[in-house]
């Protein structure tokens, strides 16, 4: 069986891909309530995750990869346009 090298920044799951580039920025910024509760994760993941397929060296695929297809300020523009509005005391 082959194994599927990942470059850095590559992830074998969408879901890992989420943890690793989105929440993960998000909580290494401001406090928040909530990561999930302030902004749309799944907006946000739509925008700035892609998916390619592993090929092999015989033209078999091996699996599909995800990564982040935005460079940093337009992922940072995303998260602002996906922020939800705070709520007013």
């Amino acid at each position: 069986m082959n194994n599927i090298t990942l470059e850095p920044y590559e992830y074998g799951t969408f879901h890992e891909a989420v943890h690793w580039l989105i929440i993960t920025s998000l909580e290494a910024g401001e406090i928040f309530v909530s990561v999930e509760e302030d902004f749309d994760i799944d907006a946000i993941a739509d925008e700035v995750i892609d998916s390619r397929e592993i090929i092999d060296e015989n033209g078999y695929s091996r699996g599909v990869v995800f990564y982040q297809c935005v460079d940093t300020d337009e992922f940072w523009e995303i998260v602002r346009k996906h922020a939800r509005p705070m709520p007013l005391d």
